[in-house]
């Protein structure tokens, strides 16, 4: 498998939602986590499910001449494992650096959210996928 296969928007379900609004696959530069839930659940087992939600504005685009749509992008990881969470610049806003998705192996996602200020987070999870992304006025 090439790279472009196993990394980015081929490893997002949905991913195509946010490709058909921005005309692209964002990194997500410069944009702002709003929103970072953790949900526990039971499935034989216990579980925990990260929720991220991202303030875009397609400040990121390779072809930028001027602001895009302004959407919030809802991210869902299911199962998350070996994460790491870092808060100690959150009082400095919580602006991306760059969004990082990656197949690690045939069930296992890396999601790395690397931070310009503020939240970053890293971890395993078994899927990760778009389950919202709407206008912000």
């Amino acid at each position: 498998m090439s790279n472009q296969e196993n990394s980015g928007e081929a490893c997002v379900e949905n991913s195509t939602v946010v490709s058909s609004i921005y005309g692209y696959w964002p990194r997500f530069h410069d944009a702002e986590v709003v929103e970072f839930r953790l949900k526990m659940r039971k499935e034989n087992r216990n579980l925990t499910d990260a929720s991220i939600k991202i303030l875009h504005a397609g400040q990121d685009n390779p072809q930028w001449t001027c602001p895009g749509p302004k959407c919030i992008v809802e991210f869902e990881c299911k199962d998350i494992s070996n994460p790491i969470i870092d808060l100690t610049e959150l009082y400095a806003g919580n602006w991306i650096g760059r969004l990082i998705i990656f197949k690690k192996s045939e069930d296992v996602y890396e999601f790395d959210l690397e931070a310009s200020a503020g939240l970053e987070v890293k971890f395993d999870c078994k899927l990760v996928s778009i389950v919202a992304v709407y206008p912000v006025g």
